[in-house]
């Protein structure tokens, strides 16, 4: 569709407020939030990844798109709550502690929510210590895991440590991504799932959400 390409382009070029009215007009023209959210937001996001990890484009770049990613989350999030989703499951994710980055996050718990999760966000700079307490009063199915830093990648290792040493590990499935984050750093760390990006991510929590539905049907 033409205003979802149109989308995509103002969010490449970190146009605040045309992606916001485009955004709201893609919504009146009938296109669902979901649409908009996989085929401009995700596009766009998943093309700057790619291009910052070969370092194709700076840093600066990425921020001033991203304020844009954010303009239009900030107008399809309030309508993913009207959604009607079947539930699927719970979500706890948090950035870890030292790291203030939460684009990645946001775009995958807008996602989850607009798929039928319910989510739980408990920010960023977030302590092993809250994460564990998150698990205990909120019995997640997954625990999401975010950093963008090299340097706070020590904090995953903590947080999964932590939740070893009290018992809780084998409550929760684990999933860790990240500028930084590497499928062999998960597999060293205990983590259950790696997403390369936003969209992996997201197909990670799918699936073991698919997986329990079934692991339960065969109880029956």
């Amino acid at each position: 569709m033409e205003i979802l390409e149109q989308i995509y382009c103002a969010m490449i070029l970190g146009q605040v407020q045309t992606v916001m009215t485009l955004t709201e007009r893609a919504i009146q023209e009938g296109i669902s939030p979901k649409e908009i959210l996989e085929n401009a937001l995700m596009r766009t996001a998943l093309e700057l990844g790619e291009k910052y990890s070969v370092r194709e484009i700076p840093i600066t770049k990425v921020l001033i798109s991203s304020r844009a990613i954010l303009a239009c989350l900030h107008v399809l999030i309030p309508l993913f709550n009207e959604g009607g989703q079947p539930y699927k499951g719970r979500v706890v994710a948090g950035t870890v502690a030292g790291d203030v980055h939460d684009l990645g996050k946001t775009i995958v718990m807008a996602t989850l929510r607009g798929t039928g999760f319910e989510v739980i966000d408990l920010g960023i700079d977030v302590p092993p210590e809250k994460f564990k307490v998150a698990v205990e009063e909120y019995k997640p199915d997954i625990l999401a895991l975010s950093c963008l830093l090299t340097t706070t990648l020590v904090s995953i290792r903590e947080t999964i440590a932590l939740l070893e040493r009290t018992g809780l590990r084998r409550q929760v499935k684990v999933l860790i991504g990240g500028g930084p984050v590497t499928a062999s750093f998960a597999q060293a760390v205990g983590a259950d799932y790696y997403g390369s990006d936003a969209y992996s991510a997201v197909q990670q929590v799918l699936t073991e959400l698919k997986q329990k539905d079934n692991e339960e049907m065969d109880t029956l």
